[in-house]
């Protein structure tokens, strides 16, 4: 017993012992946190450069605490090495529209930016003789007075009627409607369409069209439903309509359904609407269009545009060229035979502006190579100050002469052997367009019908034909040379083919050939027996 009491005793006295440590301890914690408050009280009352705060949940109170949190600021760099390499938009950003602080002085006026202000006379001569839409037409002015007359006369009068335009190509005629239809006073009084019928896939989708151009909503899906529609439209108070429709040969169709029901429109007492109708033929109306001449009110007024005259021409390039002031670019003998040659055989004013283009082309090209020849020729010695520039030429009649030798000279390119005459194949093609133009009556030929007769004729004379999409190559090249003439746009098929040389010239030159007189003579190819 004593041994388990001694053992009780010893057990004691050690739990004392660490309860006792313990408590010492704890006593030296406290005394340590109060040390340490009482050292935090005591700083509170120093500057704020002192405090001790923390980052995350401190706030700070002035700019100092906001330097102190906040980490240090980046070195500047030199500005130079900040800036944005040179590029075209960074260069676009430092322009300015500002005007020129310079002042002007009493008398001095801004003279507006002119059109032509290349140095160069030959890039501005061709630039004026450009077959652009002119802003006024020498020689058209009895046509333009009539058209506008016409329009605000039956816009004034609210009476539908029909005008039906008629000439032959480069005769001014959709120039003369442009200029009508950008007229201030007829655009307040009409609403204008103007559609070109060579755009048209069928005869039959310019009803589709006229509906879109007059913004009539309704879900078509005939043809009947798109008339009943644009009728029912016509029949509705709006301003006076003004349907242009250019090349309106290209709406031909079966028993010319298309165009007599467009020709009756204005006839109706309850619609408001003028029709324009333009094409080459003279006897348009008349020939495909018979029943117009028997009621008076659905006879068409006609304006006829004649050919230019030598003198029109003239007149045409003499303004153009002063216009662009380059006016002594053409000798004044040179620009007459150019006038009088293209008057005398079509009168089409585009075929001469281009022959116009042509001729400075060439003159400038040959100015070009005598500048070569000249620094070819010039010594590096040689002064340079003493050295003159070539003057600019004018256009010479010699130079007008070659370019329409190469154009009109039917004789000379028909006859020629050369590597550069015209080719069998297109000479072929050329005696079967004199074939049927000579024993046929409709003059309208077609690339589809030309090609019939072509192949039978190769077929004759044992000579290989070419398929249909070479052959209207061969139309391309043709009418390169200027000898023929192929318009429309619809399928190749039924482009049509004008003979643009002197019919009577080309046959009795094509005689003087064997095997072309032979194809000139038979007209067993056309179905004839």
């Amino acid at each position: 017993m004593d041994c388990r009491t001694r053992n009780c005793k010893i057990i004691l006295n050690t739990s004392v012992e660490s309860n006792v440590a313990c408590k010492n301890k704890l006593l030296s914690t406290k005394s340590t946190r109060t040390r340490l408050t009482k050292e935090l009280n005591a700083s509170s009352s120093h500057s704020n450069e002192n405090k001790l705060v923390t980052p995350r949940k401190a706030k700070a109170t002035n700019v100092d605490d906001i330097n102190s949190i906040t980490p240090p600021k980046l070195k500047k760099h030199n500005e130079d090495y900040l800036k944005s390499p040179t590029t075209p938009s960074s260069l676009l950003k430092k322009l300015s529209i500002n005007s020129p602080q310079s002042k002007l002085h009493e008398n001095e006026k801004l003279e507006p930016k002119k059109l032509f202000e290349d140095k160069n006379i030959y890039q501005n001569a061709r630039k004026a003789l450009h077959s652009t839409a002119p802003v006024h037409l020498p020689g058209r002015e009895e046509q333009l007075l009539d058209l506008k007359v016409f329009i605000l006369q039956h816009c004034s009068t609210k009476e539908s009627s029909t005008i039906y335009i008629s000439g032959p190509p480069g005769t001014g005629k959709t120039a003369s409607l442009s200029i009508i239809l950008n007229d201030d006073e007829v655009c307040t009084k009409v609403q204008k369409i103007y559609i070109n019928c060579t755009s048209i896939k069928s005869s039959v989708t310019i009803y589709s069209r006229i509906a879109k151009d007059l913004k009539i909503e309704s879900r078509c899906k005939t043809e009947k439903d798109y008339i009943q529609a644009i009728e029912k439209h016509l029949m509705k108070k709006y301003k006076m309509i003004l349907l242009v429709l250019d090349e309106i040969d290209q709406l031909e169709s079966k028993k010319q359904s298309v165009l007599y029901t467009i020709f009756e429109w204005p006839s109706r007492p309850q619609f408001q609407i003028i029709l324009i109708g333009i094409a080459n033929a003279l006897d348009l109306t008349d020939r495909i269009l018979p029943r117009l001449q028997t009621r008076l009110e659905l006879k068409p007024k006609l304006i006829h545009f004649s050919p230019y005259t030598k003198q029109q021409i003239i007149t045409i390039f003499t303004e153009r060229l002063k216009e662009a002031g380059v006016s002594h670019v053409f000798t004044p003998i040179a620009l007459q035979m150019l006038a009088g040659k293209v008057a005398a055989i079509s009168g089409d004013v585009r075929r001469a502006l281009d022959i116009g283009r042509r001729v400075i082309e060439l003159v400038e090209q040959n100015r070009k190579q005598d500048v070569l020849k000249s620094l070819e020729n010039f010594e590096i010695d040689a002064d340079v100050d003493g050295v003159k520039p070539l003057e600019e030429k004018a256009v010479e009649l010699t130079q007008v002469v070659n370019v329409l030798n190469n154009i009109y000279g039917t004789t000379n390119n028909l006859n020629s052997e050369d590597d550069d005459s015209i080719p069998l194949q297109q000479k072929i093609i050329l005696c079967t367009l004199l074939l049927v133009l000579t024993n046929s009556k409709n003059k309208d030929i077609t690339i589809g019908k030309l090609h019939d007769v072509y192949r039978k004729v190769c077929t004759k004379q044992n000579i290989l034909a070419v398929d249909q999409a070479e052959f209207a190559g061969l139309c391309s090249l043709l009418e390169t040379r200027g000898i023929i003439r192929v318009c429309g746009k619809k399928e190749p098929r039924l482009h049509k083919v004008h003979l643009e040389w002197d019919q009577e010239e080309v046959t009795s030159v094509l005689k003087d050939k064997k095997l072309l007189s032979v194809i000139l003579q038979d007209d067993f190819n056309l179905g004839r027996k």
